[in-house]
């Protein structure tokens, strides 16, 4: 595909051989001499989002507090929504892929990454301001939406935070009350001395909404 199409789709020019390093896969890369893939490109642009999301939610929403900060900032930095924004672009049709590596029906984590990498690609070609401007224009709507991203992977990013930090995987304690048709779920969860609470309507929400609160506190 042309990249002047994903130019105009992206809505900023990014130096060509940054861009193709971000669309290139390591699958790519390991059959054809170990050409430049987007790893490195997504861990910056993994924190040109975060920071943009983070000081942008921080500015418009004065009244929240920090849980509620932090369920908002998971759902858009969150691998469902990435998946979201590429699918809109049609990301998979630019993508450098090696022989037997496909996108999921599902959400992709290679749609994903390959987001955080485009991201990356314009801070270092462009600066901050035209990186920000990439995620106000692509990712930051994603908050407007009827769909509660905020929450979706709470869990497995709660189980990677405490992979990453060597702790035991999260515990959940979920009971409930009240008759069949009208139950509250209580969920607690725990990563080794630290833990947190939510209710809930149902199981997966309670489950969803602890999660969360616990990472929070694990920063």
């Amino acid at each position: 595909m042309n990249l002047d199409d994903l130019d105009r789709l992206l809505g900023v020019t990014i130096d060509r051989g940054l861009l193709t390093q971000a669309l290139t896969h390591s699958s790519f890369s390991y059959e054809n001499d170990n050409q430049p893939n987007g790893e490195r490109l997504e861990f910056l642009g993994d924190s040109v989002l975060g920071f943009v999301v983070t000081a942008t939610l921080f500015e418009d929403n004065p009244d929240r507090d920090e849980a509620e900060l932090t369920r908002m900032r998971l759902g858009i930095v969150s691998t469902e929504a990435l998946d979201t924004v590429a699918r809109d672009l049609g990301l998979e049709k630019f993508l450098r892929l090696g022989r037997g590596q496909h996108i999921s029906t599902g959400k992709s984590k290679i749609l994903a990454d390959a987001v955080e990498a485009i991201i990356g690609a314009a801070f270092i070609d462009l600066g901050i301001t035209a990186a920000a401007g990439l995620v106000e224009r692509l990712i930051l709507p994603l908050l407007d939406t009827d769909t509660d991203l905020a929450l979706n992977d709470a869990k497995s990013l709660l189980h990677a935070r405490a992979s990453a930090k060597k702790l035991p995987d999260p515990v959940y304690d979920t009971s409930f009350e009240g008759p069949t048709n009208d139950r509250t779920f209580h969920s607690t969860v725990t990563v080794g001395s630290k833990s947190a609470t939510a209710t809930a309507r149902s199981r997966k929400e309670a489950e969803k909404l602890a999660a969360a609160e616990l990472l929070a506190k694990l920063g």
